[in-house]
């Protein structure tokens, strides 16, 4: 039932504001089992993001892209606050070409969640990665901003020699900080947690499963400072993902809705009303 749907969804929705519309109002209801409403309700407005209109903004099409959110973070802070870029991969003779100069990571730059790692002097298995070129985000989340990115790879380097990084997820609304998202143990089982603005665990995760309380980085105070001066061009909610060592800091990518409105909340019933923390 679940393939059928998903085909139904993907096949024979029109692809045009009206669909897309009709697309999320469906998908909140397979993944939460209830209606959206126009609450503060965590969720509800993450599903409002995608019914507003706002992921049209030029800004957030922008930003979407791997490597072109870079220069936005190049522009709002300095250049040593983005990833390094080892190269783009614009076609599948470019991959065919390609040798990893160093332990590094290759991902499309137009979607989300593919990913992979890559040991000094390894090629990339075309067959690995074909499907990256083919693939539009917006068709499989209707976030209007994946639509018109470019398909292309972005290899970076392996951060701080560590393929198993904590990955620092700040949430803002209007500008204002909500709470810090945790993510660890990417690379065995996922966990993650969520913090305050003092770094005070919260009782609640999405998705997968509440992990223990996580030390508070050294340099936190500055951490929380970039993604402030980050968030503060976006009007409703965004979502800043910071990678750090304890002492330096680099921006991962900006999200504009985070998890596509798909994710659960935990533990069940667990309800995360935003109002609560700005």
């Amino acid at each position: 039932m679940k393939n059928i749907i998903k085909f139904m969804m993907l096949n024979f929705i029109p692809k045009n504001r009206y669909g897309d519309k009709l697309f999320a109002f469906i998908s909140f209801i397979y993944f939460h089992q209830r209606l959206p409403n126009n609450s503060s309700n965590f969720i509800d407005v993450l599903h409002n993001v995608k019914m507003s209109g706002i992921l049209n903004d030029p800004t957030r099409c922008f930003i979407s892209d791997k490597y072109l959110v870079k220069q936005f973070v190049s522009g709002v802070l300095n250049s040593n606050y983005s990833v390094p870029t080892i190269c783009l991969l614009n076609n599948e003779n470019d991959v065919l070409n390609f040798v990893a100069p160093s332990d590094c990571i290759a991902k499309p730059c137009h979607s989300s969640g593919n990913v992979v790692f890559l040991k000094k002097g390894d090629s990339i298995k075309l067959d690995s990665v074909q499907s990256w070129f083919e693939e539009n985000y917006y068709e499989v989340t209707r976030e209007i901003n994946y639509k018109n990115l470019k398909k292309r790879i972005i290899v970076e380097p392996i951060l701080y020699g560590n393929e198993n990084l904590s990955d620092y997820k700040f949430f803002f609304f209007d500008g204002k900080f909500l709470f810090l998202q945790v993510d660890v143990d990417r690379a065995e089982v996922h966990k993650r947690s969520f913090y305050n603005k003092k770094f005070e665990f919260l009782d609640f995760s999405t998705k997968y499963q509440i992990s223990e309380p996580q030390v508070k980085p050294r340099n936190f105070v500055d951490m929380l400072y970039i993604a402030e001066k980050l968030a503060v061009n976006f009007d409703n909610i965004i979502r800043i993902d910071l990678y750090t060592n304890g002492e330096d800091i680099k921006v991962g990518e900006i999200t504009n809705c985070h998890g596509s409105a798909r994710e659960k909340v935990l533990p069940a019933g667990k309800e995360v009303i935003l109002n609560d923390y700005i």
